[in-house]
């Protein structure tokens, strides 16, 4: 296990078509996108407090789009796979979309509501 609560065996990232990248072949991500694995419990040295106590949420990111903004017309930076990333989740409303693979959470989030990525190393 690594500091991220995962196996050290998942492979090295790889890229998809579309400069997007992923740490799982069985996953495409597009855009501005990332595909995370929840972490219930994150290392203590990564830990992100809110001020106003709301519910701050952690994933390893296992891919993610190109970083594409049709509105800007450019690419943003995107955090790697493998990355520690944090977001918030308001009481009433559920941040991104989710799944389940083997009782293991899975979220597809916007970048917009990343808080901090933690580099993989």
């Amino acid at each position: 296990m690594n500091g991220h609560g995962h196996s050290s065996e998942t492979p090295e990232p790889s890229p998809t078509p579309q400069g997007a990248q992923t740490r799982d072949p069985r996953f495409a991500v597009f855009g501005l996108n990332l595909l995370v694995k929840m972490v219930m419990h994150p290392p203590v040295d990564q830990v992100v407090h809110c001020p106003k106590g709301g519910h701050i949420l952690y994933g390893d990111v296992i891919a993610h789009g190109d970083g594409f903004d049709p509105d800007s017309k450019s690419f943003r930076p995107m955090p790697e796979p493998g990355s520690l990333v944090t977001f918030e989740e308001g009481s009433e409303t559920v941040e991104g979309h989710s799944f389940y693979i083997d009782e293991q959470e899975y979220r597809i989030i916007h970048a917009d509501a990343l808080l901090v990525g933690f580099s993989p190393d």
